[in-house]
């Protein structure tokens, strides 16, 4: 204990060849001198550059914000208007989208029952549709096939020109196909 806290220890330092007791306070005083004014210069110059930093971008900020006349707007009114027409523009095609979809499966749906009913209501057609799909399939796709099929089998199997439940005939489920 008194090896580090006795006087042989505070006095060996100074007793010792090398740096003197003012050489060695000297360099302290030196570094930490050095230490300060570094700090300041970083500080001052951190000054000018907030500064001239600061009226650039109050600067930009200004020209920005206001219009340069009455008659035209400014640029951050200009570059909003865009934003919300972009927006606008795809939130409506979105929506769009969306109900067009929903229709065109309504559509398709309603296109498929009705090309179905026309060819459960021929026999003749049923069986031409049974033994080739793809007749079936691009009937479904486009009912007023079906309905132009009904009526040319109806026409050639009766000879009187329509079926008994033809497209002509108010009952029949192809006279709903006169709006495609």
């Amino acid at each position: 204990m008194s090896r580090f806290f006795g006087k042989k220890f505070l006095l060996k330092p100074l007793t010792t060849p090398g740096p003197g007791l003012y050489t060695a306070f000297n360099m302290i005083l030196t570094g930490i001198f050095s230490g300060l004014v570094t700090v300041f210069g970083l500080l001052l110059a951190g000054a000018i550059v907030y500064r001239l930093a600061k009226r650039k971008i109050r600067a930009f900020v200004v020209d920005f914000v206001t219009s340069p006349s009455p008659q035209t707007p400014s640029p951050f009114a200009a570059l909003v208007s865009l934003i919300a027409v972009t927006f606008g523009s795809e939130i409506a095609g979105s929506l769009k989208a969306v109900f067009m979809g929903v229709q065109s499966v309504d559509a398709k749906n309603e296109r498929s029952a009705l090309a179905a009913s026309v060819i459960s209501g021929n026999s003749m057609l049923g069986a031409i549709v049974s033994g080739f799909p793809a007749v079936g399939k691009a009937m479904k796709k486009n009912p007023g096939m079906a309905a132009l099929a009904d009526l040319v089998l109806g026409r050639v199997l009766s000879g009187k020109g329509q079926s008994t439940g033809g497209p002509t005939s108010p009952a029949s489920p192809a006279s709903k196909f006169d709006r495609f």
